[in-house]
C-alpha cells in the first residue's frame, strides 16, 4: 500500500481570531441588552395593569357601597308609611304605637351594621329622636346639609367629616321625609363610621404587598385632602392635607385631574407607582400605588443575573475563541511537524488512532489506507479493505450518489465536508457515524483523508431527547386539558352567583357553591397528585432491603380501608426475593396496581387479585392479575399515560398507572398489561432490574 505524504496547512489569522470574538462578544452583549428590556417593559406593564385593575376594583366596590347607601335612603323617603309614623309620634302627634314601630324600624335597620347612629331631624335642624339613645347630636356639617336636602327632595351622602363631638370621621345618610301634600316634614339621619367597613375595603389589597396600598383623596379649597388611614401613617383621614402647589405628591396629581398611571413622592418620602382613577358621581379620588423599590426590585435582580449571564458568556466566547485559536495553532504545528517527520511515523500515528481514519483515491475511490481503529470497528482486514471502495461501508450511499456528495471538494469550492451516515460491518451490523472528509494535496498527488467518529452514544441521546420532549408536550397538553375543566366550571358558576343574590334564591346559591367547591377540591387534588409525581427521582428516602412479601402486605394495607366490605380473594404466592430502594416508592407500585384492581373490578364476585412473580429468560418479572373488567387491547397503549382514563365516569384523576410506570423506569425496568379483553381480567408485569439485590 502506498505512503501518505502530510499535507499542508493554513497558518491561523490572529486578526481573524479577534474579529470573531469580536463579533461574538458584541452579538451576546446586544442580545442581552435586549432580552432585559423586552423583560423590563414587560414587568412593568405587569405592574401597571395590576395598580389598574386594583384602582377600578376600588373603584367599582365604593360605588357600588354608595349607591347600596342611596337606595337604602330612597327606601325611607318614598315610604309614605315611614313619614306617617314619623308625623304621628313626633311631627304632629305623639301616638306611642307610631313611636313604636318607627323606633323598632330604624333598631333593624341599624342592625345590619352598615350604619351606628339613627337620628329623626325636624326641618330647622331640632333632633326628634336618636337612636342608640344618648349618642352625639347631629353634627354642624349635617345640619348644614338640610336646608339643601329639602328643597332637592331626595336622599344625599354627605362627604366625610370630622365629628367636634367625639372627634371621629364619619358619613352620614340623610332621607327626607314629605307629608301628602309633598311640604318637607323631617329628615331621617342615619350615621356611618367608614371604620367599620369603608375603610378595610379601601385599605385591603388583593394580593401579598410590602409597599402596595390604596388611598381615597379629594379637593378641599386650595389642599388635597385624604379621607382614610393609610397603612404606614396613624390618623391621617381628614387630617393629612397637602398644597395644590405640591404636584410632586400623587394625592395632588389626582385632585389637579391627573388619571391613569404616573408617578411621585407619597407621604413616606419614597418614590411610588401610581394608578388614579376618578370615583363616579363623586368629588373622590382613589390611587392604588406601589413603592418603586417593590416594584423594580425584581427587575434589578434579574438584570444582575442577565448582566452575569452576558459576561459569562463574553468570557466563554473569549475562552471557545482562545481555544479554536489554540487548535489552529496546533493544527499548523502539527502540520509543521508532519511534515518535517517521516511518513512512517505519521502512518504509526494515525494507524494506532481509536477514532476510524481512512485514505482513498479521489478517482477509483478505493482505500489506500486504513487505520487500526477502522479495521478493528468494521471488522475487515487491510488486504480485504484494500479490495473496497469508500462508498462500499455505507449502505445508505452507492457510487453516484457518493461522487455526487464529494463534488465540492474536487471544485474547491468546500474545505472540508462534515455530514453524518452509516456504516455497515462485516458481520452486517451497522452503526451510526460523523464523517470529516478533505481533499488533501501533498505535492502532485491528492488524497481523500476521512476522520471517522463512531456516534452510538449522541445518536441514543437524541433519540431520549426526543422521547422526553414528547413525552413533556403530552404532560403539558395533559395538564391544559384536565386543569381548565375545574376552571370551567367555577367560572361558569360564578357567573351565575350574582343573578342568584339578586333573586335571593338560597338553593340554587347553595348548588351554585357545591359545584365550585367540588371543581376546587378536584383541581386540588389533580395538582398534590402532579406534585407526588414530579417528586419521583428527586425526592427519596434512604435506600433499604425489603423483602418481596413484605412489600406486598404493606401495600394491602394501605388499601384496607378501599376492600372494606367487599369480596376479595387473594392469591399470594410466598418469595423469598428481597428488594433494594426507597422502600415508599416500591410500595406504591403494588398499591395502585391492587387499587386499580379494586376499582375497575366490574362485576367480579368475588373479586380475584393474584400477586407473584416469575424468571423468565433470566429476568425477574413481577405480576399483579385481577379478574376484573379487562381492557380493549385498542387502549392498552393508553393506560400509562397522564390523566388518560379508559372510563371518564371513574373516581380518581388518571394519574396512579403514570405514577407506577415512573417509579418502574427510575429502576431501569419496564411495564406493560396483558388482557383477552373486556370483561377477560387484566395482567400487569414489571421488572425493576436496578431494585434486584446483586449476589
Amino acid at each position: 500500500m502506498a505512503m501518505i505524504k502530510p499535507h499542508t496547512v493554513k497558518r491561523p489569522v490572529k486578526r481573524k481570531m479577534l474579529l470573531l470574538f469580536l463579533l461574538l462578544a458584541t452579538g451576546i452583549v446586544v442580545a442581552g441588552f435586549w432580552y432585559y428590556h423586552g423583560y423590563r417593559r414587560q414587568y412593568r406593564d405587569q405592574i401597571e395593569h395590576k395598580l389598574e385593575a386594583v384602582a377600578t376594583l376600588k373603584a367599582n366596590e365604593i360605588s357600588q357601597w354608595r349607591r347600596e347607601r342611596l337606595e337604602d335612603g330612597i327606601d325611607l323617603t318614598d315610604n309614605p308609611l315611614f313619614a306617617s309614623l314619623a308625623a304621628r309620634g313626633w311631627i304632629t302627634g305623639s301616638d306611642p304605637q307610631a313611636r313604636g314601630d318607627l323606633i323598632r324600624w330604624l333598631t333593624t335597620t341599624l342592625r345590619d351594621g352598615s350604619y351606628d347612629q339613627a337620628l329623626l331631624v325636624a326641618p330647622g335642624g331640632a333632633t326628634l329622636l336618636s337612636l342608640p339613645a344618648g349618642r352625639a347630636p347631629l353634627s354642624p356639617a349635617v345640619r348644614a346639609l338640610l336646608p339643601g336636602l329639602f328643597a332637592g327632595g331626595r336622599p344625599q351622602l354627605s362627604d366625610f367629616y370630622r365629628s367636634p363631638n367625639d372627634h371621629r370621621v364619619h358619613l352620614n345618610l340623610l332621607a327626607p321625609l314629605r307629608d301628602p301634600q309633598h311640604r318637607p316634614l323631617a329628615a331621617v339621619v342615619l350615621r356611618i363610621d367608614p371604620s367599620r367597613y369603608l375603610y378595610p375595603l379601601i385599605q385591603s389589597w388583593p394580593t401579598e404587598s410590602a409597599t402596595a396600598e390604596t388611598v381615597l383623596t379629594e379637593r378641599d379649597d386650595a389642599n388635597a385632602v385624604v379621607l382614610n388611614e393609610l397603612r404606614f401613617k396613624n390618623g391621617t383621614a381628614l387630617q393629612l392635607r397637602l398644597p395644590l402647589t405640591q404636584t410632586a405628591y400623587p394625592i395632588v396629581q389626582a385632585v389637579r385631574g391627573t388619571t391613569g398611571i404616573t408617578q411621585g413622592r407619597d407621604y413616606t418620602g419614597k418614590r411610588v407607582l401610581i394608578f388614579i382613577r376618578k370615583i363616579p358621581d363623586t368629588p373622590w379620588f382613589i390611587l392604588s400605588k406601589m413603592d418603586f423599590m417593590e416594584v423594580y426590585g425584581p427587575l434589578t435582580r434579574q438584570l444582575w443575573w442577565v448582566g452575569t449571564a452576558v459576561l459569562l458568556l463574553v468570557i466563554g466566547a473569549a475562552v471557545g475563541t482562545l481555544i479554536l485559536w489554540r487548535q489552529q495553532q496546533n493544527s499548523y504545528e502539527l502540520g509543521l511537524q508532519l511534515t518535517r517527520q517521516e511518513n512512517s511515523w505519521l502512518l504509526d500515528l494515525i494507524t494506532r488512532s481509536l477514532n476510524e481514519v481512512f485514505v482513498f483515491d479521489p478517482l477509483t475511490l478505493r482505500f489506500t489506507f486504513v487505520n487500526r481503529g477502522a479495521q478493528r470497528n468494521l471488522g475487515y482486514t487491510m488486504d480485504e479493505l484494500a479490495l473496497m471502495t469508500a462508498f462500499s461501508i455505507k449502505p445508505e450511499l452507492d457510487e453516484e450518489r457518493f461522487r455526487h456528495l464529494i463534488k465540492p471538494l474536487l471544485a474547491d469550492q468546500e474545505e472540508m465536508l462534515i455530514f453524518e451516515t452509516v456504516h455497515q460491518r462485516k458481520d452486517g451490523s451497522r452503526y451510526p457515524v460523523e464523517v470529516h472528509l478533505q481533499l488533501m494535496q501533498s505535492g502532485s498527488e491528492r488524497h481523500f483523508l476521512a476522520v471517522i467518529t463512531d456516534i452510538s452514544e449522541r445518536k441514543a441521546y437524541q433519540e431520549q431527547l426526543e422521547a422526553k420532549n414528547a413525552e413533556l408536550e403530552r404532560f403539558t397538553y395533559s395538564m391544559s386539558h384536565d386543569l381548565k375543566s375545574p376552571l370551567v366550571t367555577i367560572k361558569t358558576f360564578l357567573g351565575y352567583l350574582p343573578e342568584d343574590i339578586a333573586s335571593g334564591d338560597r338553593h340554587r346559591l347553595d348548588k351554585d357553591m357545591e359545584f365550585m367547591r367540588s371543581a376546587a377540591d378536584r383541581m386540588g387534588l389533580l395538582l398534590d397528585e402532579l406534585l407526588e409525581l414530579s417528586r419521583i427521582g428527586r425526592v427519596m428516602q434512604d435506600s433499604v432491603v425489603t423483602p418481596h412479601d413484605q412489600l406486598v402486605q404493606m401495600a394491602l394495607q394501605m388499601v384496607a380501608g378501599r376492600m372494606e366490605g367487599m369480596a376479595v380473594e387473594f392469591d399470594l404466592q410466598p418469595q423469598t426475593l428481597a428488594l433494594y430502594g426507597d422502600r415508599t416508592r416500591l410500595v406504591e407500585i403494588w398499591q395502585n396496581l391492587i387499587e386499580n384492581a379494586v376499582k375497575y373490578r366490574g362485576a367480579a364476585d368475588p373479586l380475584q387479585i393474584g400477586i407473584g412473580l416469575e424468571q423468565t429468560g433470566g429476568e425477574t418479572i413481577f405480576f399483579v392479575r385481577d379478574n376484573g373488567i379487562g381492557i380493549d387491547p385498542r387502549h392498552r397503549h393508553k393506560i400509562f399515560n397522564l390523566f388518560d382514563k379508559l372510563d371518564p365516569k371513574s373516581e380518581g384523576t388518571g394519574i396512579g398507572l403514570a405514577l407506577v410506570k415512573r417509579i418502574v423506569e427510575l429502576y431501569q425496568g419496564r411495564i406493560w398489561v396483558e388482557s383477552e379483553g373486556v370483561g377477560r381480567g387484566s395482567c400487569f408485569r414489571f421488572t425493576l432490574p436496578g431494585a434486584l439485590q446483586k449476589d
